[in-house]
């Protein structure tokens, strides 16, 4: 044993090391067995040498059917000061992934425990179980005492181990991305917008937004108007005219400004003109519709011309078509006396 000591303690090797320098000078029985053993309880080199972590597998979380039942809180911060405010409280319900972010001044346990009651029980009810870090504010007596009073079930994480709490974890990456990208000096006063572009956003775990899953409806955002009166954003109107050779058969296309069951009322030259439906044609355009329309050659802008009287005739005009969709004309001179 002390011939080991002596070189082993020198730089601390390995066991394949240890018993190579000590089997090429000294002989005993069993000696790769003994020094083998001897290396492997080195206290010293136990605590100071790196080897391969232990890895567990990751495990879901338990499933749970009922909303606002579970719910996982971290703090985040600190941020520059917006309005006061330094941290925000983070929550996240389990099952529909609903979040709430609380802009607080400081993260003691009184701030945190009144902005926790004022902001998620006093709005969602009381959860059964609410699962936290190891921080201080969540063990404080205040927090634990309020879980007492509402009957919750207080769980923390294990030390070192925010995997434990990953449900809210991997939110505050997305919560700090969509915060640099806005103003991130002001914030505290993004915060509602970034949380109604997070709870309306579409997840690929359940194919449905956060929103869909507590309300069973997707929200309305802003800038998004529904027009009743119109579905086709553009429309070519046909030409009932005499064509001259190779001419198009249809000009535009016009936006449409509304709909009827008869008619459409498009944009053309700056003026509302209704159109018979039976001269329209659906364009399909990409999404710069409205930068396509704007960029047709001039010549292409002449064509599109419709005045009112040419108007008010081509809407009462219909023509009959024949089963395989050819259009039916009869002579001019037969015009006056067919119901066409």
């Amino acid at each position: 044993m002390n011939v080991f000591h002596k070189i082993h303690d020198l730089n601390h090797p390995g066991i394949k090391s240890s018993v190579k320098q000590i089997a090429s000078r000294f002989i005993w029985k069993n000696i790769k067995r003994d020094v083998k053993e001897w290396a492997k309880t080195c206290i010293n080199c136990q605590k100071n040498k790196i080897i391969r972590y232990t890895q567990s597998k990751f495990n879901s979380f338990e499933e749970h059917d009922e909303r606002f039942s579970i719910i996982h809180i971290d703090i985040n911060g600190p941020y520059p000061p917006s309005n006061g405010n330094k941290y925000c409280l983070t929550c996240i319900d389990r099952f529909t992934c609903w979040m709430e972010v609380i802009p607080i001044e400081n993260i003691t346990s009184e701030t945190i425990t009144k902005a926790f009651y004022a902001n998620w029980i006093c709005r969602f009810g009381v959860p059964y179980t609410v699962i936290t870090d190891r921080g201080n504010q969540f063990r404080s007596e205040l927090f634990r005492s309020l879980g007492i009073i509402c009957g919750i079930k207080m769980q923390t994480t294990t030390s070192y181990h925010p995997q434990s709490n990953g449900k809210i974890e991997r939110q505050h990456i997305t919560l700090k991305a969509a915060i640099k990208a806005h103003d991130s000096i002001k914030w505290s006063e993004n915060l509602p917008t970034i949380l109604l572009g997070i709870r309306a956003s579409l997840r690929e775990d359940t194919n449905c937004s956060i929103a869909e899953m507590v309300y069973c409806k997707s929200l309305k955002l802003p800038g998004f108007e529904v027009v009743f009166t119109c579905e086709v954003v553009f429309t070519c109107v046909r030409v009932n005219r005499v064509k001259k050779a190779l001419e198009s058969p249809y000009e535009g296309p016009f936006p449409v400004v509304a709909r009827n069951d008869k008619y459409y009322t498009l944009k053309i030259k700056g003026k509302d003109i209704n159109v018979s439906v039976d001269r329209l044609k659906q364009a399909y355009l990409l999404d710069s519709g409205e930068d396509d329309f704007r960029n047709l050659t001039s010549k292409e802008k002449e064509n599109t011309q419709l005045n009112g009287d040419d108007n008010v005739k081509m809407e009462y005009t219909k023509f009959k078509t024949s089963r395989s969709g050819r259009r039916i004309t009869f002579p001019a001179r037969y015009g006056d006396y067919v119901n066409i």
